[in-house]
C-alpha cells in the first residue's frame, strides 16, 4: 500500500506542474513570442515587427515595448491604430471575445508546456533608449509657411501650440530630461 501512495503523490506532483488556472500565471513575454513568432526573447527590449493587422504593410510599423510605469510588455500598430497587452493582442488576432482569448492562451501555452516541459523566463535588463538632449530653434522661413499653410494652419495656431523650426537636434542614450 506504501508504494501506492507514493505513485499518487508522485503523480500529483507531476500533473500539478502543467496546472494553470489563470491567464496571469502564463508569462507575458511567452505571449508576445508565441503568437508574434518572435525569434528572440523579449529581456526588456523593444521589438519592431511587421504589422500583425495589416497584410499590405512591408515595413516593421508594429511595436513591442516594455511600459516601465506598468511594468508590462504592451504593444502598438501604427498601420492599424491597435494597441494594447498580450491579451489584447491575442483578441485582435484572432477576432475573439476576452473571455474567448484568455481560454485559447491557457490551452496553448499547456500544449506548449507539455511539449517543451517548461518556459524559461530570461534575465530581464532595462535598455536606455534615445531621447532629445538638445535642440537649436531657428526663424521662420518661406518653406515653413508653404508647408503648414498646405493644411490650414496659420501662426496663431503654431503659436499657441509653441510650434518652433528646428535648425538641429542631438539625440543621446540615457541623457536627463
Amino acid at each position: 500500500m506504501l508504494p501506492l501512495i507514493f505513485l499518487s503523490l508522485f503523480y500529483f506532483m507531476i500533473s500539478i506542474k502543467n496546472l494553470i488556472i489563470d491567464y496571469k500565471d502564463i508569462p507575458e513575454t511567452w505571449i508576445f513570442e508565441h503568437y508574434c513568432k518572435l525569434n528572440r526573447k523579449l529581456i526588456g527590449q523593444d521589438e519592431k515587427i511587421k504589422s500583425m493587422f495589416n497584410s499590405k504593410d512591408t515595413v516593421p510599423s508594429m511595436c513591442i515595448y516594455f511600459n516601465k510605469s506598468i511594468g508590462k510588455y504592451k504593444f502598438k500598430d501604427f498601420s492599424t491604430g491597435k494597441s494594447g497587452d498580450a491579451i489584447n493582442l491575442v483578441i485582435y488576432i484572432y477576432e475573439l471575445s476576452f473571455k474567448d482569448a484568455v481560454n485559447k492562451v491557457i490551452n496553448d501555452y499547456k500544449k506548449y508546456i507539455n511539449h517543451h516541459k517548461e518556459y524559461t523566463i530570461s534575465e530581464f535588463r532595462e535598455y536606455t533608449k534615445f531621447k532629445v538632449c538638445s535642440h537649436n530653434v531657428r526663424e521662420w522661413n518661406i518653406l515653413d509657411r508653404d508647408f503648414w499653410v498646405r493644411y490650414n494652419v496659420g501662426t496663431s495656431l503654431l503659436n499657441k501650440y509653441n510650434i518652433k523650426p528646428l535648425e538641429s537636434y542631438t539625440m543621446e542614450k540615457g541623457c536627463d530630461d
